[in-house]
Formats: C-alpha cells, sequence, structure tokens
C-alpha cells in the first residue's frame, strides 16, 4: 500500500452544456485546497425488535450527493469556470489582437449553470466525476496578510462516479495578490470608475445562490439543483483616517464600488484584469477597534441590494487570452 501527497491530485474543469451530463476537463485548476467528496445518508431501521439496541442490521443507502469546498489562488483565466457557474451567465467581448474581455451576469433563472468536475486523489482507483456541480456559494477575498487573493467556491452535485477520464496537463497564469489591487467607491457605478482608489487592507465579497438539491423517486442520487435567492454580502476592512464611511452608514448612504485587480500584459496594450462591479450596496455595520497600543481602523459589513438603474445587483468581469468558458 502507497500512501500519496495531497499537492498531487488535481482537479479538472469543463462548463456542462446539459446540467448532469459529464464533460471531459477542458481545463486543469491548481487549487490550494478542495473537499469535494460524495455524500450518502442511510436509511435506519429503528423499529422494536424485543432488543435494546436501538438500530437493526436493516438500515440501506439513502440520499446521496457530492459535496464539498474548493479553494484557489486568483488569477484571470481559471476563475472563470468559478465565476460563471456562480453567476449563470456570460457576454464574450473581443477586444482584437485575441484579447477577451468577459462578463458574468445572474441569471434570474433558477436553473444554475453547472459543471463538470474530476477529481484526481493520486491513489489507484480514486478518480472521481462530479457531474451537475453547482456553485452555491463564491467567495472573493484578497489581504494584505502577504498571500494570493483568494477564490472559493462551494460545491453541491450529484454523487460521484469513478472515471478514467482526464490527462492531466500544467496550466500557467499570473497570480494576484494586494498589491495588484484596488478599490473604487462612489454613487453609482460611473462615479466608481473614476474615483480616486480607498486604500484598504482587506476585501470579501461572497456571492450566495441559496443553491438547494433535490430528489425524486426511482433514484436516490440527486435529481436537480436549483438556485433560490441571489444574495450578496462583504466585508472592507481600512484604517479609520476621517468619517466619510461612517457618515455613510450613519445615513443609510447607498455606494457603487468596482474591485479591479489588474495582471500581466497580454497583448493589444492590455492587461488582464479580474474586476468586481457592485451596482448598490448598503452599510449594514461599521465597527471601530479602538485599541491603545495599535491604529484605529474600522471593518465595514455591506449587503448588496438591487439597481433598477443599472438592472443588476452586481456583475463580475474577467479580461484574458480565452475565447469563451
Amino acid at each position: 500500500m502507497a500512501v500519496e501527497l495531497g499537492r498531487k491530485g488535481w482537479i479538472g474543469v469543463a462548463k456542462e452544456t446539459t446540467a448532469g451530463v459529464p464533460v471531459t476537463p477542458a481545463d486543469y485548476i491548481p487549487y490550494v485546497a478542495s473537499s469535494l467528496q460524495g455524500k450518502h445518508e442511510p436509511i435506519a431501521d429503528v423499529a422494536a425488535y424485543g432488543i435494546r439496541d436501538e438500530q437493526s442490521e436493516n438500515s440501506t443507502v439513502g440520499q446521496k450527493h457530492g459535496e464539498g469546498t474548493v479553494e484557489l489562488n486568483m488569477d484571470a483565466t481559471n476563475v472563470g469556470y468559478f465565476m460563471l457557474a456562480a453567476m449563470g451567465t456570460q457576454a464574450n467581448n473581443a477586444e482584437g489582437g485575441g484579447v477577451i474581455t468577459h462578463t458574468f451576469s445572474r441569471n434570474n433563472s433558477n436553473t444554475p449553470q453547472s459543471l463538470s468536475l474530476t477529481f484526481d486523489k493520486s491513489v489507484s482507483s480514486s478518480r472521481e466525476l462530479f457531474t451537475y456541480a453547482t456553485v452555491s456559494t463564491l467567495e472573493l477575498s484578497y489581504s494584505t496578510d502577504n498571500e494570493f487573493a483568494k477564490c472559493s467556491a462551494e460545491i453541491l452535485s450529484k454523487f460521484p462516479v469513478t472515471t478514467t477520464s482526464g490527462t492531466l496537463t500544467t496550466t500557467s497564469g499570473s497570480l494576484l495578490s494586494f498589491k495588484n489591487a484596488q478599490l473604487q467607491l462612489g454613487a453609482s457605478l460611473t462615479a466608481a470608475e473614476s474615483a480616486t482608489p480607498t486604500k484598504v487592507t482587506n476585501f470579501s465579497v461572497t456571492i450566495n445562490n441559496n443553491s438547494d438539491m433535490h430528489w425524486r423517486d426511482g433514484d436516490n442520487d440527486v435529481s436537480f439543483v436549483d438556485v433560490k435567492n441571489f444574495m450578496v454580502e462583504g466585508e472592507i476592512d481600512l484604517f479609520f483616517e476621517n468619517v466619510t464611511e461612517r457618515d455613510n452608514y450613519y445615513n443609510l448612504t447607498k455606494r457603487s464600488a468596482i474591485i479591479t485587480l489588474t495582471g500581466n500584459g497580454i497583448g493589444n496594450l492590455m492587461s488582464e484584469f479580474v474586476k468586481v462591479r457592485i451596482a448598490k450596496m448598503s452599510y449594514r455595520d461599521f465597527e471601530v477597534e479602538t485599541g491603545i497600543d495599535d491604529l484605529f481602523a474600522t471593518t465595514i459589513t455591506f449587503t448588496g441590494e438591487y439597481s433598477s438603474t443599472d438592472t443588476k445587483t452586481m456583475d463580475l468581469q474577467l479580461r484574458n487570452r480565452k475565447a469563451s468558458y
């Protein structure tokens, strides 16, 4: 018997055309952590059999599904699959010279965009295929704690099956960190686009699709996954240098935010980027730290609100040289 190192594993990913119909991996994702696994809930027989033992020997396999969290370092290419699955729709705009800007928007349908995820744990016969893989929550974040920006996706799927499909190929790409990031705030998205960046120490935004799994008779595997109410929440950490954002909290002044992480040049005088555009958000809390031996700092907790002017709560953009997801 041989044991294997976790970093020898790999994940292959592809967009599904029909939910639950497997697709051979189109790209391979260098992941930081993955807890993808199959789950089943046995149905216990707890009827009275004339003995003290609570459960008899007649348990049977009940509901089955796949779940787990995939975390990866932020780049402007690989994160697109998880952004698409979290938001639901994509529009691809050719900028010339092979440069593409992808915009991911929230699909108003309750039917999610699904992925096929292949997770190989390096051990013999451990390669599993997770179909109907949907992103229940997606967190995008960066911090000045000297680490890469992160993308973390919580996955719900059908129960995995063993597969031999997929041949690992190295995926290259430039990684992004806090030095590549800037946050712009304004009264509207247009105003935020031209605003002087607000210097922050940490930023995170979570997209929550409130996904739900459903079973139907004739099969104990998940029948389908739907997405329910769409929620956007997050936090901003910054030093308490003025009262501008405090007063916006006190007065419930709605703000727009554009978060941009800019990477390498990719041709046509353009650079790759990851961009989060929140059309309207309200501050739900403004907490000031007052330790006497440290600097005054604050954590702003925000919630995204639907903007009728922009007809959205938020969208996500990537610029890279990938034609489509």
